[in-house]
């Protein structure tokens, strides 16, 4: 079986090179190397370029996340095996051999290696579970001294991405990663979970061993960690459990925890809610295909913002309502300030945009043909909208260096940003639905000729 080692590489310099030599010493006969570079700045795609030939590199314009960067990767193999590896990893020379091995029985269809700390003793991954009724994703015998207690290979319900090998024909059955998960967190949870509902076995294999740097990937977003984690768990529950699960279930073992996390979690899970419920006809999509109603979606809404004002209670008030605090340094009130708050404004928003002609008599009927054609496929605006997706990030970066110090609350400022920002994913979630629509509605005519 040829396999495919996937590498997703994001300022890995102090990392790549220790990874894709252990990687290349590897005594499996058959496979092929890729390095996935998610818009790194530090060089790592030009170390990769000049050091390693031999590996494929694949260079991305930005950082697409885990799942976006692993999903270019995975969609460029050529094996059978495919296997996701974090770059702040040195695997064993008999790592691969092992994760291709698993595959021997023709029911497992996602096998994980057993992870080390950077010691070679301390565990860090020897499977992995969800913790229920919270749905907090848990590695098997993390900080524990490894002394074979986790010798024997086991099935488990998930494990991580950091090392993870999937067969090619469930990849086919289940689809890519799921790319709502950015930057990380949850993605491996989803596609186990995935492929266990298809029938499929997920197999924590010993014998492919790899020293971890744990969280260094995540290291640059250490002080976002928090809501990251929080959000994913959330889009988690809601793709895979059913109402009642969740109403009978999650929200009231959520409502305890509320009770006891600390400040910076606390903080996590209010801009996270806020911007889950922006984005909630996106993140209810899942449920009505699964069969919901829409009395269930009303109650689920309810439950999710009671969750909200626990934490608004536990915080003293909700921050996004605080007054701002008096400008020190530049004023938001000088002209500069003025007109970045006003951009601000006026891109968050996306807007269709209307066709006009100046064509003296054709003119009306040039509009008509445009606009029939827009019925049919938006892609007449959706790359002006993307375009005003790309300047609204841009005053977003401007106005967090600018208000951020300056003038907002930083609690509001957060919540603010970042119920805007679900709005405009959840709008654009809509047009690609729209797009993908009009175009097996233009695929119909064709079917229809041949019956």
């Amino acid at each position: 079986m040829k396999a495919s080692v996937i590498v997703l590489s994001w300022n890995g310099v102090a990392y790549l090179s220790n990874c894709l030599k252990a990687v290349l010493s590897q005594d499996y006969p058959d496979f092929e190397i890729i390095v996935v570079d998610n818009g790194s700045a530090d060089g790592s795609a030009d170390l990769v370029a000049e050091r390693f030939p031999q590996v494929r590199l694949i260079r991305n314009e930005r950082n697409l996340g885990f799942s976006g960067g692993m999903n270019v990767g995975l969609q460029a193999t050529q094996g059978d095996a495919l296997v996701l590896l974090n770059q702040d990893t040195v695997v064993r020379p008999d790592w691969l051999l092992a994760l291709v091995h698993a595959f021997a029985d023709k029911q497992v269809g996602i096998v994980g290696a057993k992870l080390l700390e950077l010691d070679g003793r301390t565990l860090s991954h020897a499977g992995g579970y969800v913790e229920w009724p919270l749905a907090l994703g848990r590695h098997i015998g993390v900080g524990e001294v490894d002394q074979g207690q986790y010798d024997a290979a086991a099935d488990v319900e998930y494990v991580t991405g950091a090392s993870l090998a999937i067969r090619r024909t469930v990849l086919d059955q289940i689809g890519l990663l799921d790319d709502r998960f950015f930057p990380a967190f949850y993605e491996d949870v989803d596609l186990c979970w995935r492929a266990r509902k298809a029938g499929w076995r997920i197999r924590y294999e010993p014998r492919a061993v790899a020293l971890h740097d744990e969280a260094s990937s995540t290291r640059h977003h250490w002080p976002s960690r928090h809501y990251y984690h929080y959000r994913n768990r959330l889009l988690c529950v809601f793709k895979h459990l059913t109402p009642t699960q969740i109403l009978a279930e999650f929200v009231p073992a959520e409502q305890e925890r509320i009770m006891t996390l600390p400040p910076d979690e606390l903080r996590a899970g209010h801009v996270a809610l806020a911007e889950i419920l922006a984005l909630w006809q996106v993140v209810t999509r899942d449920l009505f295909t699964a069969g919901a109603t829409d009395a269930d979606v009303a109650r689920l809404l309810e439950a999710l913002r009671a969750l909200r004002q626990r934490i608004v209670q536990r915080q003293g008030g909700d921050p996004a309502l605080v007054a701002p605090r008096p400008s020190k340094g530049a004023a938001l009130q000088d002209h500069a300030g003025v007109a970045l708050a006003d951009e601000l404004l006026s891109l968050w928003e996306v807007r269709e945009r209307p066709f006009a002609s100046q064509v003296p008599l054709l003119g009306r009927w040039i509009v008509a043909f445009r606009n029939l054609w827009n019925s049919v496929s938006t892609q007449w605006y959706v790359r002006p909208m993307l375009s005003q997706q790309v300047q609204f990030n841009g005053a977003v970066v401007r106005a967090l260096l600018q208000l951020h110090t300056n003038y907002w609350d930083d609690d509001a400022l957060l919540t603010l940003l970042a119920e805007r920002c679900g709005t405009m994913a959840a709008r654009l979630a809509e047009l690609e639905a729209r797009l993908a629509q009009a175009e097996e509605q233009l695929r119909l005519p064709k079917g229809k000729t041949h019956e």
